[in-house]
Formats: C-alpha cells, sequence, structure tokens
C-alpha cells in the first residue's frame, strides 16, 4: 500500500489550517486587525489608517496550499482514484473495474479505494488497491469511519500525485467530502446507473461532474451465437438479481426463488454475496459466483435474471443469452423504453415492477424458451 511522505500534515490539521486561513482572510477579520493595531498595538501608524482601509478593500486573498501543493504542482493529467462503495453490492466493484481498465488502456495511472469487503477478489493484482472497512459492518461509529476515510485519501492522494477523484456510489460520504475542501484543485466526478441517478442537489453540487452509466455507453455486438446444450445437460441460470445491493437481496428476489422451484430441474449460479442459503432453492444444484462481469462461466449460461445494469446487459446480449431484467418500478420510463429497443435485436424481456403473475409468465416463457434451442426466445 502506498504511503505518503513522513512529515505529511495529518487530514484533520489540513482542514483545521485550511478553516484558519478562510478565516484570517474575511473582510470582518482583516478590519478589526486592522483597527487593533492602528488604535492599540501599533498607534504611529494611525495617521495612515484612510489610506490603510482603502488598501482593505484592494486586498487580494492568497489561496491556501495544502501539503501536496507546497511540495509540487499538480498536472491536470495526474493519477485517478477510483472510490468503489459498498451500498451497491457487486455492481458499483465491477464498474468501476471496467472503468479502471479503460483508463488503464488510455495509459493513465489508476488507484483504487474501496468500502467493499468483496474487492479483494475482484480486482486486478496490477492496480493499486486501498480497503477500507465497509461501513455498516465495522465497530467504528460514523465519525471514526469518515475520519478514517478522510486519513486513508488524503495518505493516498499525497502519494500519488492525484488528479481526479472518481467517486461510485448512491451517496457520497462525509470523508469523502472533507477530502474534497483540502484539495480543491482536484477533479471531482459523481459517477452513477441511469436507472439509480444521484438526486441530492446539495451533494451533487459538491463535484465538478456527474457522469450517469447507461447503455448509450455501450457498443452491443454479438461475440458469438447462442451455445447448444448436450442432450441430457441441465439448463444453467443466472440468478443475478441483487447484484446491485449490499446484502444480495433485490424486491423479487423471494418471488422469484419460488418460481424457480416450480420449473424443471437447472444449474443456478448467484452472486456470491447473496445473504440465502442454497437450501431455499431446493434440491436445484447451486453454485455462487465472486464475480460475474469477468467470469469464464458466462459463455456456459443458458439464461439470466438480472437488475438493469447496463454493463451485465452489455455482456449477456453480446452473447445472446436469453435475459430477463427485473426493475422495481423507480427507474425512468424512457430508460424501460431503450430497453425494450434493445430487445428488438436480442433476447431481452423487461418487466417494470412486475407482480407475481407476471413473474412466474416471463419466468417460464424465459425457461421454454432456452430449452428450444435454434428458437428465438419469445418476448411478452
Amino acid at each position: 500500500m502506498a504511503q505518503g511522505s513522513g512529515n505529511l500534515r495529518s487530514a484533520r490539521e489540513d482542514k483545521v489550517r485550511a478553516e484558519l486561513h478562510r478565516v484570517r482572510n474575511t473582510f470582518s477579520f482583516r478590519l478589526g486587525l486592522l483597527l487593533t493595531e492602528s488604535f492599540i498595538r501599533k498607534p504611529w501608524l494611525l495617521p495612515l489608517l484612510p489610506f490603510r482601509l482603502i488598501a482593505l478593500f484592494f486586498h487580494k486573498t492568497i489561496p491556501y496550499k495544502t501539503s501536496s501543493q507546497e511540495g509540487n504542482n499538480k498536472e491536470k493529467d495526474g493519477g485517478i482514484l477510483i472510490f468503489c462503495t459498498s451500498e451497491e453490492g457487486m455492481a458499483s466493484l465491477e464498474r468501476c473495474e471496467g472503468l479502471s481498465k479503460k483508463y488503464i488502456t488510455g495509459g493513465k495511472k489508476v488507484i483504487m479505494l474501496s468500502s467493499s469487503s468483496h474487492s479483494n477478489r475482484l480486482l486486478d493484482n496490477e492496480i493499486p488497491f486501498f480497503a477500507l472497512p465497509d461501513p455498516k459492518s465495522t465497530s467504528m461509529n460514523t465519525r471514526e469511519w469518515n475520519d478514517t476515510c478522510l486519513d486513508l485519501m488524503v495518505s493516498i492522494i499525497e502519494g500519488n500525485n492525484v488528479g481526479t477523484i472518481i467517486f461510485d456510489g448512491p451517496y457520497p460520504y462525509r470523508g469523502v467530502l472533507n477530502s474534497f475542501e483540502i484539495y480543491p484543485e482536484i477533479h471531482t466526478v459523481w459517477r452513477r446507473p441511469a436507472y439509480s441517478p444521484a438526486t441530492n442537489e446539495e451533494q451533487i453540487s459538491r463535484f465538478d461532474a456527474l457522469e450517469t452509466d447507461w447503455l448509450d455507453a455501450y457498443h452491443i455486438s454479438t461475440i458469438h451465437p447462442r451455445r447448444t446444450r448436450e442432450d441430457g445437460e441441465l439448463l444453467h441460470l443466472l440468478m443475478g438479481l441483487g447484484y446491485n445491493r449490499r446484502n444480495g437481496i433485490a424486491k423479487r428476489t423471494p418471488a422469484i426463488i419460488t418460481h424457480l422451484e416450480r420449473l424443471p430441474k437447472m444449474r443456478i449460479s448467484i452472486p456470491e454475496h447473496l445473504t440465502i442459503s442454497e437450501s431455499a432453492f431446493g434440491l436445484t444444484s447451486i453454485s455462487r459466483w465472486d464475480t460475474l462481469a469477468s467470469n469464464p462461466e458466462l459463455d456456459l449460461l443458458d439464461a439470466a435474471v438480472i437488475p438493469p445494469e447496463p454493463q451485465l446487459i452489455k455482456l449477456l446480449t453480446a452473447r445472446q443469452i436469453p435475459t430477463l431484467v427485473v426493475t422495481t418500478g423507480n427507474i425512468q420510463k424512457q430508460l424501460i423504453s431503450q430497453l425494450r429497443r434493445v430487445a428488438l435485436n436480442h433476447p431481452l424481456l423487461v418487466l417494470d415492477d412486475p407482480d407475481g403473475e407476471e413473474l412466474r409468465l416471463a419466468l417460464g416463457t424465459l425457461v421454454s424458451g432456452t430449452m428450444q434451442v435454434g428458437n428465438v426466445l419469445p418476448r411478452i
């Protein structure tokens, strides 16, 4: 793990110094100081008071320099710190992993920071990686966790000449926002999937840019035709609903499991962080995946049930794997329309906040369409 130099200021010290610098440069503070000097500390300067008052209005504030600015001049194309979070399960981790690979391919230096307990198994060893405990799974209180987050971010920024911070999560941590105050020269980006946009205007205003990840960022092309199963081979289904949740449990997960139990026997793969016992699937063969986006068994799938995660949709449709996309009802209608346009050329079913009967019919269609090898998956 990279470390800053031994004489670095602590994060809290830098923040206090920045606030003190701001107060000392306010007009009221400088006016009070001028009057104190003129009448008490340096009365011989009293004849100059009118001229010094005029000069007060033309005072130019000198920006506060952090320890990193004092030691070196940051370039706009410095390192990129990508912060993936725990609140959205594997989805945030794998979105950030894909993004980091794009930047590395473009010759950029990337540093990863994660608050998820699953990140060690997902990220390449070639990428400098720093870990924080999941804020919901630690004995630290909120203030202690944010102080730890801030101190680690300062160490990373100082030691890696960071020029850009990309945060991928539903809400920015206080420790992250505090680092922006210490390093105002760093370009900051809040990245959100289109189906779960940022809505807090005050939090949005703390970032320099807001990026949206959706299907238009991916070129969907067919890698190879749908595979053909051998006689007697069990259908292999990915039950990826909950992929974008901390504990892997989504709104419709229990209902889908109930319906899958009533269908012909199959192999089912689920995200490793899904907090549900394999016994919940009855006698069905269950395997847990510690990664979805880069799992080599993707090519061996026959069907999938997933949330509207754009990276997963791209990977599955490119392989022509029959896929059921289940949304929660909060997604914008225009995004539903875009998904259904993708379904015109790919084996894709889209259900927006479905009830139990809609799920039963869709799953039946998904499985029967897959079993009839060579046929196009029927669409609802």
